[in-house]
C-alpha cells in the first residue's frame, strides 16, 4: 500500500510527462519527503504528491505503536507475574483483559515475547508447533497450553501444562450441581439428555459418568438429542 503512490508518480513523469526513468525515480521518492515542489504536469502525480506524505506519516504511527506496545511489554514483565497470551484475537484480548496489569498481548504472529509464564489459546496444532518451536525458551516458565485430545497426566515436563475448556467446564456443571437431591426424590432413576454434543458433550457424559454414582441399585439413563437448524418447510 505504501508503494501506491511511487507506482503512481513513476507512471505519471515517464508515461505521461516524458521523464527518463531514473529521474523519475528519484522525483517519486522525494514525494515521500515532501520535497517536491513543482507544479504536478498530470493527475497521477497530483496525487502521488498528496498521497505519498500520508503514507510516510502512517508507518511512523505504525512503527510508534508497535515501539509503545514492545515497552509495555517489558514494564509488565519486569513488573511481577505477567503472562504473555497467546491465539486468536477474540480470545486473546478477552484473556489479556480479564487478567489485567499481568496480561501481556502477545499478537497474532505468534512472535515470542518475554513473560514469566504463558498461555496458548490457539488450535492444538499451533500450539503444540509454537512450544516446541521455542522450547529452551520456555525453560523454566510455566505453559498453560490448551489442547483437546492429549491428557494432562501424560506429560512429564512439570512446568507445562495442558488444559481442556470443555473439560474444565464439566467438571464445574456438575459439582455445581449435584443430582443427588434430585436422585433421591426420582428413587435413584433418571433420564438425562444432553441438547446438542460435540466435545463439551462429551465431556459432560464423561464425568457425569465418574460424578453421578449414589445408589448401588441406581439406574441413570443418558440421552443426547442433536439439534437440527430450522428449515421453512421448503426444500430446493
Amino acid at each position: 500500500m505504501n508503494l501506491v503512490p511511487f507506482v503512481m508518480g513513476v507512471t505519471g513523469f515517464t508515461v505521461l510527462d516524458g521523464q527518463p526513468v531514473v529521474d523519475s525515480l528519484f522525483l517519486s521518492m522525494e514525494m515521500y519527503f515532501l520535497n517536491y515542489s513543482d507544479s504536478p504536469p498530470n493527475i497521477l502525480i497530483e496525487i502521488a504528491r498528496w498521497t505519498a506524505p500520508l503514507m510516510t506519516a502512517s508507518g511512523v504511527l505504525m512503527s510508534i505503536s508497535k515501539i509503545r506496545g514492545r515497552i509495555l511489554q517489558l514494564l509488565r514483565y519486569y513488573r511481577g507475574d505477567s503472562i504473555a497470551v497467546y491465539g486468536d484475537n477474540i480470545h486473546r484480548k478477552e484473556m489479556v483483559q480479564a487478567l489485567g496489569s499481568c496480561g501481556i498481548d502477545a499478537g497474532e504472529d505468534w512472535e515470542w515475547v518475554k513473560a514469566k509464564k504463558y498461555l496458548l489459546l490457539g488450535n492444538e496444532e499451533e500450539n503444540f508447533r509454537f512450544y516446541g518451536q521455542y522450547r529452551e525458551a520456555f525453560a523454566g516458565h510455566t505453559v498453560y497450553l490448551k489442547s483437546e485430545n492429549l491428557a494432562a497426566e501424560g506429560i512429564l515436563d512439570p512446568h507445562l501444562r495442558l488444559f481442556c475448556p470443555e473439560e474444565t467446564a464439566a467438571r464445574l456443571y456438575w459439582r455445581r450441581n449435584c443430582l443427588y437431591e434430585t436422585s433421591c426424590v426420582q428413587g435413584h432413576h433418571l433420564q438425562i439428555v444432553f441438547l446438542g454434543f460435540g466435545l463439551l458433550g462429551e465431556k459432560l457424559l464423561e464425568y457425569a459418568l465418574q460424578d453421578n454414582i449414589f445408589d448401588p441399585k441406581q439406574r441413570i439413563e443418558y440421552g443426547c438429542c442433536r439439534t437440527e437448524p430450522e428449515t421453512d418447510g421448503t426444500s430446493g
